[in-house]
């Protein structure tokens, strides 16, 4: 008997596309190293929502800029946000796939999530294990803040990495 494959669910396929994107900034960044071509660095700034990469020649005055602006409605994520800069500042097509990335499901320690606080603002937490100390920008997994809020940024940066 043929059991079809079970299709990826959005999280999943997140997850794959965040991978990847981490993995073709590694490999671009080796790739220029080997060759000498360029010195590439980013600059990231997580309130615009903005990534940019610079791709500057060595001893030269010579850069390639290339920018990232997550869109209103989406969720902040560095590393797509890098893959794509880079890919515009070395002059290379932006695989579809970073542009189009599905957006998060489930929320995860590490996320930063936005919610209607008590005075009826907008309020954000970064996302910790139940158990950990939470307030002060710090809200447990499973508080109503968390479940009810919207992940607006999934980089987890310093988080398991």
């Amino acid at each position: 008997t043929y059991t079809r494959p079970q299709e990826k669910t959005a999280q999943e396929r997140r997850d794959e596309i965040v991978e990847q994107a981490k993995a073709d900034v590694e490999r671009l960044r080796m790739i220029n190293r080997m060759l000498q071509t360029f010195d590439i660095t980013f600059d990231i700034n997580r309130e615009s929502r903005t990534v940019e990469a610079v791709a500057k020649k060595p001893n030269s005055r010579t850069a390639f800029y290339g920018t990232a602006i997550c869109a209103p409605d989406d969720c902040f994520n560095i590393h797509i946000g890098e893959a794509i800069a880079l890919h515009r500042a070395l002059g290379l097509e932006v695989p579809d796939e970073y542009l189009n990335a599905p957006q998060p499901t489930e929320v995860r320690v590490g996320d930063v999530v936005a919610y209607r606080g008590v005075y009826k603002t907008i309020d954000y937490v970064t996302v910790v294990a139940d158990g950990e100390p939470t307030g002060g920008g710090r809200a447990a997994l499973t508080s109503i803040a968390v479940k009810r809020g919207k992940i607006i940024d999934d980089s987890r940066t310093g988080v398991g990495e």
